[in-house]
């Protein structure tokens, strides 16, 4: 029988480091701190008012995964 998935995932972390657009509560850094704790907003780092491409150009220097709702986000760089 396979282990409890549930039981299992409270103890993963994720190596992936994540990087919460504007458009993303900032609350979320705090609410997955246990599966990502390596994971920021653009607020937090003082990028809340910069442009895409300030953020793309950040995520890609620090080796960040954006997390964003905006649906040009790509078109925009």
């Amino acid at each position: 029988m396979p282990p409890n998935v549930n039981a299992a995932s409270s103890n993963i972390r994720w190596k992936m480091k994540l990087l919460f657009d504007a458009n993303r509560s900032h609350k979320l850094v705090s609410r997955l701190a246990d599966a990502f704790p390596e994971a920021s907003h653009v607020r937090m780092i003082g990028l809340n008012d910069q442009s895409d491409l300030a953020i793309w150009n950040y995520a890609k220097d620090q080796g960040l995964t954006i997390v964003t709702l905006d649906e040009d986000f790509y078109s925009s760089l």
